[in-house]
């Protein structure tokens, strides 16, 4: 539609909704069986070009995109399917979200949400809100009014932070719940501590308000092995089966089912390593988007000054670091042991093994980095080390999932891990960051 919102089709161009159908027809095709059929619909961007910001001053933003979807969902009917779509566009814009009410089973997504809440997300804003925060809210009157009902009040007991399911069922939809098991700071191990407390709370929620059930996503692109995700996904059918299932019951049952040991030490471990963040690389501490053409740019004062904005002491990232350390070497530790023990899936076990070693490296790395940016003397032989043990680290990778996927995905899965953000001094073109954090 604009340059603005490359991931949205105009809603206003006839082509939009014939090319859509033609996408439709095409995966419907292939699964004339299924049940349900996702339209997808997430995220969109709409009323941006002339002809959509006209209508939607005339109408709503609301009504543009129902325009468009109900007679999509109305096609997958006809077909045998039941329509599903996510729920946030119904939730971000109100004015006409209840057209397709027991027309199509809406998919409330949220991947923040856990049993430890204390606010709950608002999409108008795409925030997440305290209930004071909430009720001070007056950018939108007419869109808070909608949601005043059912959005959480402080001292809730239980805190409801899952509150669009009431919100969508009020409206008279179907709602099932997603949660997601790939969210977190780095490729080689995702956040599934993070990961299964929000399947858990998504199971329990759905129990409560007597939905269908729960939808557990994992975004590819998000983690690229399965292996780093696994628990997580297991996770979804354990607790939609027992709700009241405990975590320490989860991770034993986990352990006893997959590798055929009954020990919970590796899935504690993975659970504890995923939830904390690496201190550099990816958006969270880079200024700018390396691409692995640094230049001539004074990395170490672009670092320094991004960690002056997160934090008032670069001491304090060093322990940051330290106890991520710690973590990924409990993790390697136990996975040095489960490699050897395990009965079923040891490909697993020898990936968990290669991922706390690579978080280790990453540990090293931070030290390293930071320790020059606080004006130390870091030493090249250390960068050239640490890199050579990258590129064993690398090999044994390449080792382990030859055969498990298609050479194509092997390069890619080495580049994205070894050249983006898992690792620093590769991203770096000629290997020349040591260099270029001495400027």
């Amino acid at each position: 539609e604009d340059h603005r919102a490359i991931n949205s089709l105009c809603a206003m161009n006839p082509g939009s909704a014939k090319l859509v159908r033609e996408l439709l027809d095409e995966v419907a095709d292939l699964h004339r069986d299924a049940p349900f059929f996702h339209l997808g619909g997430d995220e969109v961007n709409m009323g941006c070009c002339a002809a959509c910001a006209a209508k939607a001053k005339k109408a709503s933003v609301s009504k543009i995109y129902m325009d468009l979807v109900e007679p999509l969902c109305a096609h997958i009917a006809s077909k045998g399917h039941q329509p599903m779509m996510w729920a946030d566009m119904f939730l971000r814009y109100y004015e006409e979200n209840r057209r397709l009410a027991g027309k199509v089973t809406l998919v409330d997504w949220n991947y923040g949400a856990t049993h430890e809440s204390k606010t709950a997300y608002f999409w108008r804003t795409y925030q997440d809100w305290t209930p004071e925060q909430f009720a001070a809210f007056n950018e939108y009157p007419k869109h808070r009014q909608q949601f005043e009902k059912f959005f959480p009040k402080s001292g809730d007991k239980p805190f409801d932070a899952l509150y669009t399911t009431r919100y969508l069922q009020s409206g008279g939809y179907e709602v099932i719940g997603a949660s997601a098991v790939s969210t977190g700071s780095n490729l080689w191990l995702r956040n599934l501590n993070q990961g299964v407390q929000n399947t858990k709370y998504h199971a329990a929620s759905a129990a409560q308000k007597g939905m269908s059930g729960i939808l557990c996503t994992r975004w590819a692109e998000c983690s690229p092995c399965w292996e780093t995700t696994r628990p997580g996904v297991w996770a979804a059918g354990a607790f939609a089966w027992r709700t009241d299932m405990s975590l320490d019951e989860f991770k034993r049952d986990f352990s006893q089912v997959y590798f055929g040991v009954a020990d919970a030490a590796l899935v504690s471990a993975v659970l504890n390593t995923g939830s904390l963040k690496p201190v550099t690389g990816g958006a969270e501490f880079c200024t700018g988007g390396y691409d692995g053409e640094l230049g001539e740019r004074n990395v170490r004062a672009e670092w320094k000054a991004n960690l002056s904005r997160n934090s008032p002491s670069p001491e304090r990232w060093l322990e940051t670091a330290d106890k991520f350390g710690n973590a990924a070497s409990a993790l390697n530790k136990v996975a040095k042991k489960f490699a050897k023990k395990a009965v079923r899936n040891r490909f697993s076990a020898e990936y968990l093994l290669l991922a706390s070693e690579a978080l280790l490296l990453r540990t090293k790395q931070d030290q390293l980095v930071l320790e020059t940016i606080m004006g130390g003397h870091g030493s090249a032989a250390a960068w050239r080390a640490l890199m050579r043990r990258q590129n064993v680290l690398r090999l044994k990778t390449q080792l382990l999932l030859k055969g498990t996927v298609t050479a194509k995905s092997l390069k890619r899965l080495l580049r994205m891990w070894f050249e983006g953000e898992a690792t620093l001094p590769l991203v770096c073109g000629e290997r020349r960051l040591y260099e270029l954090m001495r400027m």
